[in-house]
């Protein structure tokens, strides 16, 4: 039994003697994904092991999470999630999983601030205002990564403030809404800073605002949505981030927690995602897991509130 018991604890403190998997619930390119990428370069100088990211994208993140929630608890699979992790208990989904019962959580490691609400050049409105007032004159359709997905159900509260009836297109991921309004297939969308600044930079997309509580630091001449009209649209965005299947070995969370706290504070990654819109974070696995049952009560509010239905 000393044995066994000696062998489990050098097993623990040799992690990880083999390369990492982490699971994503986006194409490449998406907001998560690149977040992602941004902290497996340094985690695996760190871990002196390769990270190897899996994306799994489909079903608003659904497949991703099942897989991790069904993988041997050994610290070897782990998911990079989204609010979606929330968002789809509380739209009363039947999922394969509990999200507060199946995964341990590892770390928030960021938060966002808010999403930007971006359209199409050729949509002629240069305000929130204006855009209103061209929704209600006539047909527009907004795009968002799936049903039941953060974004949309931010675009859902934003035709229920406004009194606008924007029709909605789901897309497979954050890249593809982008890629769906620069081509005009739609004319507007609520978007990361991550995924649509480059396109606002070189002129392809028009942004009209920001829905956090304050302006976006990196576009300080933006005015946020409530400043544009709607007072009591504020919306402080997502957050990103990992956890593990339930019973992993404690030594192992604490080892990727430090990790990953360090990743997110370190001059590299805070400027990324500053400029991004979010709030470095890192926060420990206790605080995540109470966030988790905070995010899902707020969210089936949120649905709730935008009468938001499958399709």
């Amino acid at each position: 039994m000393l044995c066994f018991a000696s062998a489990g604890g050098v097993s623990a403190q040799a992690y990880p003697d083999r390369p990492v998997r982490l699971v994503v619930q986006s194409v490449p390119g998406g907001t998560s994904d690149q977040m992602a990428r941004m902290i497996t370069s340094e985690l695996e100088t760190k871990l002196g092991r390769n990270v190897i990211v899996d994306n799994r994208a489909g079903a608003s993140g659904i497949i991703a999470t099942e897989i991790v929630a069904r993988a041997q608890p050994d610290g070897y699979t782990l998911l990079h999630t989204t609010a979606a992790f929330v968002t789809n208990s509380a739209l009363n989904r039947k999922l394969p999983y509990d999200v507060q019962k199946d995964f341990s959580p590892i770390s928030n490691v960021a938060l966002g601030t808010g999403y930007l609400l971006v359209v199409n050049p050729s949509v002629r409105a240069n305000s929130v205002q204006e855009l209103v007032a061209l929704a209600k004159s006539g047909t527009l359709a907004y795009g968002s990564p799936g049903i039941g997905n953060i974004l949309h159900l931010v675009s859902e509260m934003f035709n229920s403030s406004a009194g606008t009836r924007i029709l909605h297109v789901p897309y497979k991921s954050s890249g593809l809404v982008i890629n769906g309004l620069v081509s005009g297939e739609i004319k507007i969308a609520f978007a990361t800073p991550v995924v649509s600044l480059p396109q606002i930079k070189n002129g392809k997309l028009r942004a009209l605002a920001f829905t956090g509580s304050a302006r976006m630091p990196s576009m300080p001449e933006l005015p946020t949505v409530a400043e544009s009209g709607l007072p009591d649209f504020v919306v402080n965005g997502g957050w990103q981030g990992w956890v593990a299947p339930v019973r992993v070995p404690p030594k192992i969370i604490e080892t990727l927690h430090r990790n990953l706290h360090e990743i997110t504070h370190g001059a590299r990654m805070r400027t990324y995602l500053v400029e991004s819109g979010y709030q470095p974070l890192g926060n420990d696995p206790r605080e995540f897991r109470a966030f988790i049952a905070s995010e899902l009560d707020r969210y089936k509010k949120i649905v709730q509130l935008a009468n938001i239905r499958l399709e």
